[in-house]
C-alpha cells in the first residue's frame, strides 16, 4: 500500500528546481520490494493450481470424508437424518469422481497422457477408498438404496418403487 502511494507524494514535491533524490530512491526501493514479495505468492498460486495438485486435493478431501463417516460412532438419529448423511457422502464421492473424470477427459483431449493416467488412478482410488471403508460404516435399516434407471440412488421406500424381495434388514436385495 505504501509502495503505491509513496510515488504520488514524491511526484507532488517536484517543482522549482527541487528534486527529492531521497524520495526517489525510497520509491524505487519500495517498488522493488513489493515486486520481490509477489514472487513467492505467484509461485504458491501456480503450484496450487497445477492439475496434479488439484486432483490430489480432491482425492484427499474425499478420503477424509469417507474415513470420518467410517469411524463415526453410531448415534441414535432419525432414519431421515441417517439417510441424508449417507446420501450426502455418496453424492460427495460421485461428485469427486466426476470432477476427476472431467480433468481426465480434458487431459486426454489435450493429449496429456501423464495427467490423464493420474486422474484415472485418482478416480479409481476414490472408489476403492469408498468400498474399503464402506464395511466399517455404521449400518442402519434406513440405508437401503437402489439405482433408478438414470443411475441416481433412490430409497427403497420410494412410493414409485416398492421392494418385492426382503432381507433380514428390511432392505430388500439392494445394498447400502
Amino acid at each position: 500500500m505504501i509502495a503505491s502511494i509513496w510515488p504520488l507524494w514524491v511526484q507532488s514535491s517536484f517543482g522549482g528546481g527541487f528534486t527529492p533524490s531521497t524520495g526517489l530512491l525510497a520509491s524505487l526501493l519500495l517498488a522493488s520490494a513489493s515486486l520481490l514479495l509477489l514472487i513467492p505468492y505467484f509461485s504458491y498460486v501456480f503450484t496450487f493450481l497445477a492439475p496434479a495438485n488439484i486432483i490430489d486435493t480432491i482425492r484427499q478431501n474425499v478420503r477424509r470424508a469417507i474415513i470420518a463417516e467410517a469411524v463415526r460412532k453410531p448415534i441414535t438419529e432419525t432414519p431421515d437424518v441417517e439417510r441424508a448423511r449417507h446420501l450426502a457422502l455418496k453424492l460427495s464421492v460421485s461428485g469427486s469422481v466426476e470432477q476427476i473424470a472431467d480433468i481426465a477427459l480434458n487431459s486426454i483431449l489435450q493429449r496429456d497422457r501423464a495427467l490423464a493416467m493420474d486422474a484415472v488412478d485418482a478416480a479409481r482410488g476414490v472408489v476403492f477408498d469408498y468400498f474399503e471403508q464402506k464395511a466399517k460404516m455404521p449400518r442402519s435399516g434406513s440405508r437401503c438404496f437402489r439405482r433408478s434407471a438414470s443411475g441416481i440412488p433412490t430409497t427403497s421406500r420410494s412410493p414409485t418403487r416398492e421392494s418385492t424381495t426382503s432381507s433380514p434388514s428390511g432392505c430388500g436385495s439392494s445394498t447400502r
